[in-house]
């Protein structure tokens, strides 16, 4: 039988969540005069589709001719099954659009990109070319059993509602006849006890329902109250430091984080440090002379490596408590360092009005200590303090930096595909750390000359 090639469309529908890099957005009205690129991407909770829904011109939208190798979450509502698979997608119509962790590197600006989506997947199939063949006429037996099936359905849509109504006349007549008088009587009876029986009914939903709802409120408050004691108690109370009241020396500061990996698992640390040692920290680096950016990294470094051996406990149990292995636990040390809020640091006083910063940093460094007390830094302290952690638990790690870029990244020699900068005949991939989703050996479209990064400590 002859075959010919079709190409089919599948349209599907649903949360499309991903990176993206582009110009610098100043109205959320239209993308038409931007340049924005998706990076890649994912797509939950997908359905099949026979067209597009109309979007208002009021929402913000975006269209993209093809967005490759993107990761489809598809339901099977027949089957009650999900369905995972890595497809392109063309006529994309991405809806209803929030940008977050959004960073501005000059003109440009990267980040996260989550919204609905519209798309098609494109296929090729055969189909066989069938001959037209006249129908055969139905056999007299199935017309008939066809005929009386109509017929049936007609008399129980008709005929039975009239024959129930002339029940109940013929019932009345015959209580008339009975009772006489009395039927008024028990007419009123009957009609006493209906509106009786749907008043107490009512009265019994009301207070059915009214006792639902304040069951169902009480488990919201008790389920509040269980996770507002489990995630608010990560807001540390020794947040910042008070001229009026400071800790005392030795007293240990907690940092709690709950924090989720690449594969959307999360984990819990809770990384204590002495306030001391805190302290300490900074006036060591108050001390430095800057001569180059090795010899600072280095000094910061050697000088809290030795006073961070409680925080190396509490990732050394999260290591075990999960078998991480070595790619593994590189994911979730860079992923916690990753959640943790983007800020400036500002040698003078600052305005956290435009943006998050803190105050009167030396060199606009923070040592490992002081990120983990103020919970927030820019791109070179998280580079540190990555580089500061994954050495001590025996990793190949560099810090590279970029002057042209403006930008710091950790460098690391594991297994794994990507761009790298090659030192000493050496593979070291690079890995963002100032916002969440980047995996390691991924550069921004805007900063990948890799000939621009160099060599800041190894």
């Amino acid at each position: 039988m002859d075959k010919i090639k079709v190409i089919k469309r599948i349209i599907i529908h649903g949360d499309f969540y991903g990176r993206y890099q582009g110009d610098q957005i100043n109205s959320l009205s239209s993308f038409d005069d931007y340049d924005i690129k998706i990076i890649d991407g994912k797509i939950n909770n997908a359905e099949k589709t026979n067209y597009y829904d109309f979007i208002s011109n009021e929402t913000i939208s975006l269209r993209v001719s093809k967005i490759e190798d993107l990761n489809i979450t598809l339901k099977d509502t027949e089957n009650s099954k999900d369905y995972i698979f890595i497809e392109d997608l063309e006529d994309v119509l991405i809806y209803d659009i929030e940008f977050k962790d959004v960073i501005k590197e000059g003109v440009s600006t990267l980040g996260i990109i989550k919204g609905k989506v519209y798309g098609s997947i494109i296929y090729n199939d055969e189909v066989e070319l069938v001959k037209n063949t006249p129908k055969l006429p139905k056999k007299n037996l199935e017309i008939i059993k066809s005929t009386a099936n109509k017929i049936k359905i007609k008399t129980e849509e008709n005929i039975l509602p009239s024959l129930s109504i002339l029940f109940y006349i013929f019932l009345f007549v015959c209580l008339t006849v009975f009772l006489k008088e009395k039927i008024f009587i028990f007419l009123l009876l009957g009609v006493a006890i209906y509106i009786l029986r749907s008043i107490l009914f009512y009265f019994i939903k009301i207070l059915f329902r009214s006792a639902l709802l304040i069951f169902t409120i009480f488990i919201f408050l008790g389920l509040w109250f269980v996770f507002s004691d489990g995630l608010n108690s990560l807001e540390v109370e020794n947040d910042k430091i008070t001229s009026e009241d400071p800790p005392e020396f030795n007293k240990l500061i907690s940092r709690q984080f709950l924090w989720s990996d690449f594969d959307n698992k999360q984990y819990y640390g809770d990384f204590k440090f002495r306030y001391g040692d805190f302290i300490n920290s900074r006036e060591n680096k108050e001390k430095i002379s800057f001569n180059s950016f090795n010899r600072l990294y280095n000094d910061l470094n050697n000088y809290d490596v030795d006073r961070m051996e409680l925080i190396f406990k509490s990732l050394q149990k999260i290591k075990n408590d999960n078998n991480l292995n070595q790619n593994r636990f590189a994911e979730v040390v860079v992923s916690l360092i990753q959640s943790i809020p983007y800020s400036l640091n500002i040698p003078g006083e600052c305005n956290e009005k435009d943006i998050p910063c803190i105050s009167n940093v030396k060199y606009d460094i923070l040592t490992p200590l002081e990120f983990f007390y103020y919970k927030k830094g820019d791109c070179d302290s998280r580079t540190l303090l990555i580089y500061t952690i994954l050495k001590k638990f025996g990793y190949d790690v560099v810090i590279l930096n970029s002057d042209l870029y403006g930008h710091s990244m950790i460098g690391i020699n594991i297994a794994v595909y990507g761009k790298y900068k090659l030192i000493n005949q050496k593979k070291y991939y690079f890995w963002e750390t100032t916002t969440k989703g980047w995996n390691v050996g991924v550069l921004p479209p805007e900063s990948n000359d890799i000939s621009k990064w160099y060599l800041a400590l190894k």
